[in-house]
C-alpha cells in the first residue's frame, strides 16, 4: 500500500464524519478546528447548521465548498489507486483540498456551507465580495456556465373507498396525478424527472392522496421562464409547491483556458455573479455506491488550485502589468 499524505488523511478523516444534509454539526466543528490562524465567522442557517467563513490576510478570492452529503453507506477502504466514502468525491476532497491547500497562503478565504444536496440554504444566505471559486468535481475544468434547475411537488387527493365499487376519476388521487404527470411529460423539458412518487394503500382500495417530487433542468432563460409558466398555469387546478427556482447562469470571469460548455448539473455557482466551477475527482462517481476519489488525482489538486488561484489574482492588475 502506497503511503497516504497529509491530503490523502484529512480526507479519509473528513468521509468517517457522517454530514448528511441537515446533519452537519458535527463535521463543521471539525472544519474550523483545522483553520488555524484563519479569522472564523460561523453564520447560522438552522439549528446546529451555520455556514463556516474563514479569513485571512486581504484577498478577495475565496474557496468554497460544501460540507454536507447525499444518504447512503459506502464502506470506506483506500487501495493504491482509489479512496472509496460516502462523500470522497463530493465533497469532501475539495473540502480536504481547500483546507490543506491554505495552510501554506497568508492572503485567502473560505466559505464552508450546509444543504447544498437538498435546498442550497448554505449557499442562499452566503454574503460575500470577491471572486468565488466554487469547488465541485470537475476533473480540473474551469467551468462558467451551468442549467438552471426548478424543483416541485405535486400533491393531489381523493376519496378513500372500496375500488370494487364505482367511482370518479377525480376520487381517485393517483389517477388524477397520472393525468398530471403526463400533461408534463408533453411539455419535453429539459431533463425533466419524476423523482419520488407514492400514493395508494392496497390494490383494493382507491387513493385518498398522492405526492410525486419533480425536477427540471432548464437549458435557456426563455425555457424556464416557460417551465415556471406552464407550473402555475397547472397550479391554478393542482397543489403544486415549488421548492427550487433557479434560471440558468453563466459567470461574468473569463479566466484563461476556461470551458464555455454549459453543463447539465447544478451547483452552488449560480448564487454568486464573479465565481468558476472549479474542483477534483470525476462527477459521475457523486452519489454512487461505490463513490471514490483517485489518489492521483487529490495529490495533484493542491498545485492546480494554486494555478487558477494566481490565473483570477491577474484579473485585479492593470492591462499594462498583465501584458508583461
Amino acid at each position: 500500500m502506497k503511503t497516504k499524505s497529509d491530503i490523502e488523511n484529512l480526507l479519509i478523516h473528513l468521509v468517517k464524519i457522517e454530514s448528511v444534509s441537515g446533519n452537519e454539526k458535527k463535521i463543521s466543528d471539525f472544519i474550523c478546528n483545522q483553520l488555524k490562524g484563519f479569522r472564523i465567522t460561523k453564520q447560522k442557517i438552522a439549528k446546529n447548521r451555520f455556514n463556516i467563513y474563514a479569513k485571512k490576510g486581504k484577498s478577495d478570492i475565496w474557496l468554497m465548498a460544501h460540507m454536507d452529503t447525499v444518504p447512503g453507506k459506502v464502506p470506506i477502504r483506500v487501495t493504491n489507486e482509489r479512496i472509496y466514502g460516502r462523500g470522497a468525491v463530493d465533497d469532501k476532497g475539495n473540502v480536504a483540498g481547500a483546507i490543506t491547500i491554505t495552510r501554506n497562503l497568508d492572503d485567502i478565504n473560505l466559505l464552508f456551507t450546509v444543504g447544498e444536496e437538498v435546498d442550497f440554504a448554505g449557499a442562499r444566505k452566503a454574503k460575500i465580495n470577491g471572486k468565488v471559486i466554487v469547488l465541485e468535481p470537475t476533473n480540473f475544468r474551469i467551468i462558467l456556465s451551468q442549467r438552471g434547475v426548478v424543483i416541485f411537488k405535486i400533491s393531489t387527493s381523493g376519496i378513500q373507498k372500496h375500488s370494487s365499487y364505482p367511482f370518479l376519476e377525480k376520487d381517485n388521487a393517483n389517477h388524477q396525478m397520472i393525468r398530471v404527470l403526463n400533461r408534463i411529460l408533453d411539455f419535453n423539458w429539459s431533463n425533466f424527472n419524476i423523482g419520488a412518487l407514492s400514493g395508494g394503500i392496497a390494490t383494493n382500495v382507491v387513493s385518498d392522496k398522492s405526492t410525486v417530487e419533480c425536477s427540471v433542468r432548464p437549458k435557456s432563460l426563455k425555457e424556464y421562464k416557460e417551465i415556471i409558466a406552464e407550473l402555475r398555469n397547472l397550479g391554478k387546478k393542482t397543489n403544486i409547491e415549488m421548492v427550487n427556482s433557479t434560471p440558468p447562469f453563466i459567470s461574468s470571469l473569463r479566466p484563461k483556458n476556461a470551458d464555455l460548455k454549459q453543463i447539465a448539473f447544478f451547483s452552488e455557482l449560480s448564487f454568486f455573479k464573479d465565481s468558476v466551477l472549479f474542483g477534483v475527482g470525476d462527477n459521475r462517481q457523486a452519489h454512487t455506491k461505490n463513490e471514490y476519489i483517485k489518489r492521483s488525482d487529490l495529490n495533484k489538486f493542491p498545485k492546480k488550485i494554486l494555478e487558477l488561484i494566481k490565473e483570477l489574482k491577474k484579473e485585479n492588475l492593470p492591462e499594462s502589468i498583465k501584458t508583461n
